[in-house]
Order: C-alpha cells, then structure tokens, then sequence
C-alpha cells in the first residue's frame, strides 16, 4: 500500500464515518439527545485524533531518535518502532472484530457507528509505517 492509497483511504473513511455518527446522531432514539451528541463528538474526534496522531507523532519521533541517537543502537530503535506500528495495526483489528462481535451479541447496533475509529488506527499506523521506511 503507498502512502497516497493510505490518505485516499483515510478520506473515503471519513465521510462514511460522518455519515455513520450523522445516523447515530439523528436516528437512534434510544439514546437522549445529549449522549447522542456526544457520541457524535468522541467518534469524529477519536477518528481523526488517532489518525494524525498516529501518522505524524511516530514520524515526527523516529526523525528525532535518528537525529540524537548512537548509531549502535539505531538499529534497535528501527526495529522497536516498526514493531510498534505492527502491534498497532494487530490492536486495531483485533478492536474492530470485538466491536462488530460485541454489538452482534448484544444486539446494540448504534455501537457499529464507531467502527471506522479501528480502521483509523490501523491507516495511522500504516502511513507511520511506510514514512519511516521512506525516512529511514
């Protein structure tokens, strides 16, 4: 995947996201007002959140690490934050199957509007993926 499918991604996501938690937000009636607001909120917030955070904060501390650190252990740290973003993208899978799981067997379908926050996570660590492995 290259770094122009992960953002393309990303925006496609998004407006389904939108339009999932604008369904959440006008259609769920179980649910008061105020909590579906808030709902609303956390989950266009946590997607684009984890997104960015994940994309640009572990870009922006390999290119620190690669300018401060010893080249000995340099190697090391490649790895470290390599495997980080692995185990990033396992959690975030392992998130979006316990989601769709949970709300299947509860019956608690408004929780399914939440599911592109994983996927999120999953495209965030990917593009930190593929800019360290362009930095590096």
């Amino acid at each position: 995947m290259t770094e122009i499918q992960v953002k393309l991604l990303f925006r496609r996501f998004a407006v389904i996201n939108l339009l999932m938690s604008l369904l959440l937000l006008f259609l769920y009636e179980k649910l008061e007002l105020s909590e579906r607001i808030s709902a609303f909120m956390v989950i266009n917030i946590g997607y684009f959140m984890f997104y960015f955070f994940l994309s640009r904060g572990l870009t922006i501390q390999f290119k620190w690490i690669k300018k401060n650190s010893k080249s000995s252990i340099f190697k090391f740290q490649i790895k470290m934050i390599m495997l980080f973003t692995v185990f990033i993208k396992i959690c975030a899978v392992i998130f979006l199957l316990a989601l769709i799981l949970k709300a299947i067997a509860t019956k608690e379908f408004y929780s399914v509007s939440a599911v592109c926050v994983p996927i999120s996570v999953y495209l965030g660590g990917t593009l930190a993926g593929l800019n360290i492995q362009r930095i590096e």
